[in-house]
């Protein structure tokens, strides 16, 4: 089963017209969680409408970038910083700095906690994952500052939002 991109043939998508579209995705802990604002997903995605190709990156919460006013910080850090200055404005701090890291144009950015990431998955009756190497995670940490054991095996997996928040 492939992915698509859904498309609008009556609304334009920023950067169509230049047959590249890039997307931020940003995933933060969100209320309740230590460092609720720190980016702990933080994914690239660019779509060329003329043929439906997405490519995606993962970009390392740790990785040590220049974040304007801030000096060299960790790049989880600059939605934190954008949002200390203005609430709502973290997004655009996170999409400047990494615009200027990968000197590609970000058209959109999306932030969403914990919660929200769930929702979505259980809202669209979960999501099919292909696993590529099965895993046991020993440390994977319970809201009651405690941890369980999740495991998972190789291959396709139909996961509901729970589930899909503990693999990612």
């Amino acid at each position: 089963s492939g992915a698509t991109f859904v498309t609008s043939g009556d609304r334009h998508l920023q950067g169509e017209e230049a047959d590249r579209v890039n997307l931020l995705l940003l995933g933060v802990g969100g209320d309740g969680h230590d460092g609720p604002e720190l980016t702990d997903t933080i994914m690239f995605a660019s779509f060329k409408p003329s043929n439906k190709n997405v490519g995606m990156l993962s970009i390392p919460r740790d990785l040590t970038v220049p974040i304007t006013g801030y000096g060299w910080r960790k790049i989880n850090h600059a939605n934190a910083f954008g949002e200390s200055e203005k609430k709502g404005s973290g997004p655009e701090l996170a999409k400047k700095t990494i615009e200027d890291i990968l000197q590609q144009e970000i058209n959109y950015a999306v932030k969403v906690d914990f919660s929200g990431f769930e929702k979505i998955v259980d809202t669209l009756s979960g999501i099919d994952v292909y696993v590529e190497h099965a895993f046991t995670d020993s440390q994977y940490p319970t809201p009651n500052y405690l941890t369980k054991t999740v495991s998972f095996s190789a291959g396709w997996q139909h996961m509901d939002g729970r589930t899909a928040l503990q693999y990612v």
